[in-house]
């Protein structure tokens, strides 16, 4: 499950890397005057880079490892394979005792999260199917410029989803799901703050669920659309939906609305369920990675002396795998995806403020801020961030209006304020003739478009009617 990585080894130092026969260091030299151009190090070992980097405010070197844990558990030939609980334990465990890296003090920076599914369709037509997610459209996943796939990518973290046979060169039909943490501060929401967080498989649930939950709500489409059985105002509706540049527009109620929309006219006039098939492969396949299947126990059958050196090792299933009739069986469904196991890893995780990262074990269980200020702080932001939002949106349609005007006939609402109150004229574009006073009291336009109409505010209103007045005169 777990794979790249990059983490800062606390407690590792320099010697014990240059010290050690497999890791030969290098620096950037000048080849022309034979300077050395920087004083950071950096060796390569089975699919880990191991970087020496010199403190700027002490005497001190850094230690960082970064790359692929399950490359360098395949002694660097590639990730194109299950890389479950059992392997990691085992690779952490090399770390520690060959390169002198603390799995209880190395510090967890970055690292994805995934798996590989051996589906029936062709990677290209799932990857086709992506239409957005939530208010973004996916863009773009190149790997070594090749085009591997699909992601969204955000601040703090990124959804991949691409053909992991093609970015292996192994040429399997493995479709790779990835949740990507891009900051340690959004590993910390999930308690995941060291290397050792990593064996603790209560913590990695939260993980699971995420991955889930975000290909259940992504916005996905393939084939098998009965437009016969639609009326037409289903089928511009369907259409609507699946025009991924139109989840943008849509405020976060609207968007609630338009999934449970879409799902429903998918439900009842797609064929298709490549989206549930693979919900299930995701779901199964993140439990088969992240469970211990199986343990070390000697071999006491007579004649054998199990306190000898070497004794031969028995495996020992654990309880779920001989038929325990008190376990109950997983519901087939991507609507059920691990509740209840959720629910008892959040209990024992300790809860942290979204906001500042402080204890708020103590409140109640959907508290999300230890205090009134940090609540508003976050709000505050989020409103920024929706008013630059509606700003770019604007100024998209704005040049875009702009650039088809003179050919153009628009009917518009215009809003303006005056001393006596707030009025709104309807008029056609032709019909704009007006003095710099008047239009410098608008303070709202809307064109009436289809399918929704086109909202201009502030200065972007005001430059339209401007436009629209000047190429009237």
């Amino acid at each position: 499950m777990i794979d790249g990585i990059k983490i800062k080894c606390n407690g590792t130092t320099a010697h014990d890397w240059q010290s050690n026969i497999l890791l030969k260091f290098y620096s950037s030299i000048d080849e022309a005057t034979g300077e050395i151009l920087t004083k950071n190090k950096v060796a390569f070992y089975r699919g880990l880079s191991f970087h020496l980097i010199p403190s700027t405010v002490s005497d001190a070197v850094h230690c960082f490892i970064k790359g692929s844990l399950a490359v360098f558990h395949n002694y660097g030939l590639n990730n194109a394979y299950d890389f479950d609980f059992s392997m990691l334990s085992n690779t952490i465990q090399e770390l520690k005792e060959v390169f002198a890296v603390n799995p209880n003090t190395a510090q967890i920076q970055t690292f994805e999260a995934g798996a590989n599914l051996n589906i029936n369709q062709p990677i290209k037509q799932v990857i086709s199917g992506l239409r957005a997610y939530q208010n973004e459209n996916f863009v773009l996943l190149k790997i070594e410029g090749a085009n591997v796939g699909r992601m969204i990518s955000r601040t703090e973290y990124a959804l991949k989803i691409y053909d992991k046979g093609k970015q292996s060169g192994t040429n399997k039909n493995l479709l790779r799901l990835e949740y990507a943490f891009k900051k340690s501060r959004h590993a910390h929401k999930f308690s995941i703050n060291v290397l050792a967080d990593l064996l603790d498989v209560s913590k990695l649930e939260a993980v699971k669920m995420a991955l889930c939950e975000f290909w259940v709500n992504v916005i996905f489409y393939d084939k098998g659309l009965k437009l016969r059985d639609m009326n037409d105002k289903e089928t511009k509706k369907m259409l609507y939906y699946l025009d991924a540049t139109n989840w943008a527009k849509f405020s976060r109620m609207q968007r609630k609305r338009a999934t449970v929309h879409f799902k429903e006219l998918s439900g009842r006039f797609s064929t298709s369920t490549t989206q549930t098939e693979i919900g299930e492969l995701l779901r199964l396949k993140l439990d088969e990675l992240t469970s211990v299947k199986r343990y070390d126990f000697p071999n006491f059958l007579k004649g054998n002396d199990s306190q000898k050196r070497g004794s031969k090792m028995l495996r020992f299933p654990p309880l779920d795998e001989q038929g325990n009739s008190n376990i109950k069986p997983l519901k087939n469904s991507i609507n059920s995806i691990n509740k209840k196991m959720v629910e008892n890893g959040a209990k024992n995780q300790v809860r942290e403020c979204c906001k500042c990262g402080s204890n708020i074990s103590h409140k109640k269980p959907n508290s999300k801020y230890c205090s009134k200020h940090c609540n508003n702080s976050t709000q505050a932001k989020k409103r920024k961030m929706n008013r630059q939002n509606i700003k770019e949106f604007e100024n998209q349609n704005l040049s875009l209006l702009l650039h088809n005007l003179a050919k153009s006939n628009l009917l518009l609402l215009v809003e303006y304020a005056t001393d006596t109150g707030t009025y709104a004229d309807r008029l056609e574009q032709k019909e704009i003739n007006t003095n710099p006073d008047w239009i410098c009291a608008v303070i709202k336009v809307t064109i009436e478009a289809e399918p929704v109409p086109i909202v201009l505010t502030s200065y972007r209103a005001r430059k339209l009617i401007k436009s629209i007045n000047k190429l009237n005169t």
